[in-house]
């Protein structure tokens, strides 16, 4: 493998990670007529259509359910809920740790890994949703070695994720949601293509065979989709922009879902939940989404990053957690406020421009 490296790089043309923008830094309201766009709702608003569908869909609705348990096993299933502290209810504050995980078929050797790691506060009582995300290459120590955040997820799967964001965070978190990136393709092309505005052409053999080769406004096959959503090496800032792609393509997929006739939303669903795994039941996502409906309130959703900087050791890029500024985020997340607006200590950003960012060649 190659390492590059950029000193004192100037990220001209990623204004997505500029304090205004939504990408890692953001405050914005949602009113009613558009609940699609709430992070959340890539799980909740589809469900939604199909729950309100009625009884006739409960043969249906059951598959869905047990399509939402994932592949894990009994084992796995049980160690995921002892990491998770239980509500009796989603009516009140809870948290949500949010994966995003990517599995290459027959590669053994690149195995799993969660390369998109949010911690997610939601308040149903004053619809406020805070999100702050956790760079994968971020420093930590779990099961007693030294290694990056996601490959907490390799160790321990979904229960391996949720252990490391509390030892890092130190909040007690009540669900997790995973997307599997790799089951995206297949739900591409199952509601024919999403529109995405692309940022640079991509030709990236370690994400993928598909290209991209324009930027701009398009029309993304599930093949392309995939491409756009794993690949990091045409980014100076690398796993930062990933990131941003998987957001971007997630919302693009509930926006096709919604533009879909009728008819064609069961099928839609049925895709999606293949690749969506949550402890959250059919019951609690529906009653939830329709409380935000009846509630007649707008949303405030804030998101931002925890606060980093970069670190050579041993050979390995890390990417190193500002624990104060974490604990300050974190403390505004419980009060209701803008994590964004958190003070961190100096010589940590939260955009994700360093003054230097080590990137190694390959899935790691």
């Amino acid at each position: 493998m190659r390492r590059q490296k950029q000193v004192n790089t100037q990220l001209t043309g990623y204004a997505a990670y500029s304090r205004d923008s939504l990408t890692y830094n953001t405050k914005t309201r949602f009113g009613m007529s558009t609940p699609k766009k709430i992070l959340i709702g890539f799980l909740v608003a589809l469900l939604v259509v199909v729950a309100a569908a009625g009884t006739a869909f409960g043969l249906y609705i059951n598959q869905i359910s047990n399509n939402l348990k994932g592949n894990y096993n009994e084992e796995e299933t049980l160690a995921i809920n002892e990491k998770l502290v239980p509500t009796t209810t989603v009516e009140e504050p809870f948290y949500v740790m949010l994966i995003g995980s990517d599995e290459r078929a027959n590669d053994d050797e690149l195995g799993a890994r969660s390369d998109s790691n949010i911690l997610c506060r939601i308040d149903p009582t004053t619809w406020v949703v805070s999100m702050i995300s956790i760079p994968r290459d971020t420093k930590i120590t779990y099961k007693g070695s030294v290694m990056k955040f996601n490959a907490a997820y390799t160790y321990g799967g979904a229960a391996g994720v949720i252990e490391a964001t509390t030892q890092l965070t130190g909040v007690q978190i009540n669900h997790y949601v995973e997307v599997n990136f790799s089951g995206l393709e297949a739900l591409v092309d199952a509601v024919g293509g999403v529109t995405v505005d692309v940022p640079q052409p991509i030709n990236d053999p370690q994400a993928g065979e598909a290209t991209i080769d324009e930027a701009g406004v398009q029309t993304l096959n599930g093949a392309q989709a995939l491409v756009f959503a794993r690949s990091r090496h045409y980014y100076l800032d690398g796993d930062f922009s990933r990131s941003a792609n998987q957001r971007t393509l997630i919302m693009a997929i509930v926006n096709k879902v919604f533009s879909l006739p009728i008819g064609q939303i069961p099928g839609a669903v049925q895709e999606m939940s293949k690749c969506v795994s949550t402890d959250l039941t059919v019951n609690e996502l529906y009653s939830l989404a329709m409380q935000y409906m009846n509630s007649g309130a707008q949303m405030t959703l804030y998101s931002t990053m925890a606060p980093s900087t970069t670190s050579d050791e041993g050979g390995a890029s890390y990417v190193l957690v500002d624990t104060v500024g974490l604990t300050n985020q974190i403390a505004l997340m419980d009060a209701g406020g803008d994590p964004s607006e958190a003070q961190i200590s100096p010589g940590y950003t939260v955009t994700g421009k360093f003054e230097h960012y080590d990137y190694v060649e390959g899935y790691d």
